[in-house]
């Protein structure tokens, strides 16, 4: 399991909680739920490799994106109101498409209760037809996706 006190480079820890209102008859974080907290997590990644002061596309046009893939696998209940981490992790750049790796863990990382992917595609918000990142973004997320490649993470 990683070590979400002392992450290695490349991991990008999100620590966050349930609230009753997520969860489902079974008092488990609904399946729709986790979604939501990857992409709450997703946004502090972005805000934290770009250095953002605001979370608005006309200044940081990168985050002008779609979700074109989503996968998901729920090994584990995340059950009742309680705190937990999610790790995010750089697998792949592309011109105008980024894949990120994501897992719910407990706070102390000694348990996963769900891992997937995600990939989005970038869209120009003029055209709204996919588009490049900008040299600034690439630079920047490149350094993250090595250190992903470098194997501590499997």
């Amino acid at each position: 399991m990683p070590n979400l006190q002392d992450p290695p480079p490349g991991l990008f820890v999100y620590r966050d909680q349930t609230h009753f209102d997520e969860l489902d008859a079974q008092w488990i974080l609904h399946h729709s739920r986790q979604i939501q907290h990857v992409e709450r997590a997703q946004q502090k990644l972005f805000d934290t490799i770009m250095q953002t002061t605001a979370f608005d596309p006309v200044t940081y046009p990168d985050i002008n994106v779609v979700v074109r893939k989503l996968e998901v696998e729920y090994l584990l209940p995340l059950k009742g109101v309680r705190p937990f981490a999610i790790t995010l992790r750089i697998l792949r750049l592309r011109e105008c498409a980024l894949t990120t790796a994501f897992a719910f863990h407990s706070e102390d990382g000694n348990e996963c209760y769900t891992r997937g992917t995600r990939v989005v595609c970038k869209l120009s918000m003029k055209t709204g037809q996919p588009t490049g990142w900008t040299d600034t973004f690439r630079t920047r997320y490149s350094q993250w996706e090595q250190w992903g490649k470098c194997g501590v993470f499997e």
